[in-house]
């Protein structure tokens, strides 16, 4: 990951050359925004050459991403010997736990390699016009409002995004059958109906969701905790 992150700076030139064809075409006017990945943060620089705008996207939540981005940015766990410590942007009464996080980002210390390019990438889409975050302000209005604080920028909720044959299909069991179909290589011990349900007849707050993001798995050992 460390080597595919790092390489992907080199997109940049290429990133220059579509947009300065792309403006070519359009008599001189350059594409109204870019949007980009927050890891790709160097795409500011390239919308401010042609004076236009770039707007940040964030496919996680306001939590993890304000979790995932104060943590890499202020590295607040390496300023303390407690194991438990407190996060910028978050309220003092919601502590981390050293022996939760990741060892990438517990062995950092500034000056490794994910230190380096997270830090940098990070840095540079805070200068940005905006960000567009994957969550409903409905589902996480303390996060939304605890992310605008921290990055001090306009934050869009344009999600949770869904494919189109989901959007698009009223059925609910089709937009369930989508899902199953799509995703051969887990097949399901329970039929998606029965789950929500299950669901539907619980309580209020009741329902935990966990979102682990598309390069984490969960373990053996952590699905018998």
């Amino acid at each position: 990951m460390t080597t595919l992150s790092y390489a992907s700076l080199s997109l940049r030139a290429q990133l220059e050359s579509l947009v300065a064809d792309i403006t070519y075409q359009e008599g001189g006017r350059p594409p109204v925004c870019i949007i980009s990945d927050l890891f790709f943060g160097w795409a500011v620089d390239v919308a401010k050459a042609f004076s236009t705008r770039n707007y940040g996207f964030t496919t996680c939540g306001a939590y993890g991403t304000l979790a995932h981005l104060s943590l890499w940015l202020h590295l607040p766990h390496r300023g303390t010997e407690s194991s438990k410590f407190v996060v910028p942007g978050f309220p003092e009464r919601c502590l981390f736990d050293k022996s939760r996080l990741v060892v990438m980002i517990r062995e950092a210390d500034g000056e490794d390699m994910w230190s380096r390019f997270l830090q940098s990438q990070f840095e540079l889409s805070l200068s940005s016009s905006g960000w567009l975050c994957n969550m409903s302000e409905e589902f996480e209005p303390l996060g939304a409002a605890a992310l605008r604080n921290l990055v001090k920028l306009p934050v869009w909720t344009i999600g949770p995004l869904l494919p189109d044959a989901i959007v698009r299909d009223d059925d609910s069991s089709g937009s369930l059958n989508f899902i199953s179909e799509h995703r051969p290589e887990k097949p399901l011990g329970i039929t998606l109906e029965r789950c929500i349900e299950f669901f539907d007849a619980q309580p209020p707050g009741f329902v935990v969701y966990v979102c682990f993001g598309s390069q984490n798995t969960i373990t053996i050992k952590t699905q018998h905790l």
